[in-house]
């Protein structure tokens, strides 16, 4: 089923999953449990591209809210509706309402070097993160649900199921599917246990509003993905969302921009291994468990981080909540890697043999803390450094 933003794309939808429960054509081979776990490592770095800072509805966003944040070199361009001197919010939590506010769409394919671009993100941990968090809201099963219907297709700064293949491939190695949705309804959200929400290019009704808050009050978790590259007028859409759903987060206008920290040589384009230690369990790699803490009574200052931040790979701080498992009906492969031949269809799946691949155990390069602004650094250095020597 192609992921564009199609009027029937549910009808067509049913029809391929009926398919899938007949084992019908292709779909006779299709074994989504046997697919090997890919890219599944602790989280050392995550890069965010064109990212909009997080706050809340009234101010700052505070510190026991923000698992993750920019290291202290990032700083904030356009109109920024709360200004932090340093320890910029790139993710907000809410487990009280279970959403979360991430400030870009870090699952874009776009920026995998299969696609084209001149730099090597396979070595982040994007998509681990994204699957804690999510896990950390939520021990609900089902699948990971992501909106389409709403000007998401073919926009330079959202997402469909069509542009997060490989993020899809990550979690068909957790035995979880990844599924679009247009119709947002009580019936199309159900089989979920989260929504992705990318910056929409119109605003959602009341129906679908209350559609998504039935879906969050049924355990459901609700991750809104902006972007620092938009009109006010569609960050305006994705916080009426944040709102409706009873959250006080919301993403500021503006975009954060770290220069020391860039890839591909645009400071909008950078990562950041500044993470907050009781989030220590949403670092590791993805194993079901991830958990959040108890909210820390924060005062929402943002001066010297180093109390709280911390490299990844802690121990989690809160109650550990069980695995929970689900079944899953199909796999796919990232559509961009065919191009490449078989060596890049390998690479992609995380298969071909030798040095240069995916270690999927993870990286074994110490990490430590600078002494300003809680700035975790691998090896005393951006990854970007080692980028183009294929692999970790």
């Amino acid at each position: 089923m192609y992921g564009s933003g199609f009027a029937r794309h549910r009808e067509f939808w049913l029809t391929e999953a009926t398919a899938r429960d007949d084992g019908r054509g292709v779909w006779a081979g299709s074994d989504i449990l046997s697919a090997p776990e890919y890219r599944n490592r602790p989280v050392e770095s995550v890069f965010f591209p064109s990212p909009a800072s997080i706050r809340l509805a009234d101010g700052e966003l505070p510190r026991d809210r923000a698992p993750v944040r920019a290291m202290s070199t990032a700083s904030q361009n356009g109109s920024p509706d709360v200004t932090y001197d340093v320890g910029i919010p790139l993710v907000g939590v809410d487990p009280d309402a279970r959403v979360a506010a991430v400030g870009a769409p870090i699952i874009d394919e776009s920026y995998e070097q299969v696609e084209g671009f001149s730099v090597d993100t396979s070595v982040y941990e994007n998509y681990v993160f994204l699957t804690n968090l999510i896990r950390g809201l939520t021990d609900a099963t089902g699948d990971v649900l992501i909106d389409g219907g709403h000007g998401q297709f073919a926009a330079d700064h959202a997402v469909t199921s069509e542009e997060t293949v490989y993020y899809q491939r990550f979690l068909e190695g957790q035995g979880i599917g990844l599924e679009q949705r247009n119709e947002i309804t009580a019936e199309t959200l159900a089989d979920g246990r989260a929504l992705l929400v990318t910056v929409p290019g119109s605003s959602f009704t009341a129906a679908e509003r209350d559609a998504i808050s039935s879906f969050r009050d049924d355990g459901g978790a609700v991750v809104l993905l902006g972007s620092g590259a938009v009109s006010p007028e569609r960050t305006r859409y994705v916080n009426e969302l944040s709102a409706a759903l009873g959250s006080d987060l919301r993403f500021s206008l503006d975009t954060v921009v770290d220069e020391p920290h860039q890839l591909a040589a645009d400071a909008a384009v950078f990562e950041t291994q500044s993470f907050a230690k009781p989030y220590g369990g949403v670092f590791e790699a993805f194993d079901g468990d991830a958990s959040f803490p108890a909210r820390a009574s924060g005062d929402g200052a943002n001066g010297d981080e180093s109390s709280d931040s911390t490299t990844p790979g802690t121990t989690p701080s809160g109650p550990v909540v069980a695995d929970s498992s689900l079944d899953v009906e199909d796999v796919l492969l990232p559509g961009g890697a065919v191009a490449g031949g078989i060596v890049a269809v390998l690479a992609a799946l995380g298969l071909r043999g030798g040095g240069d691949g995916d270690d999927p155990t993870g990286g074994d390069g110490s990490a430590s803390e600078t002494a300003e602004g809680g700035d975790a650094r691998a090896d005393g250095g951006s990854r970007t450094a080692t980028q183009n020597g294929g692999g970790r």
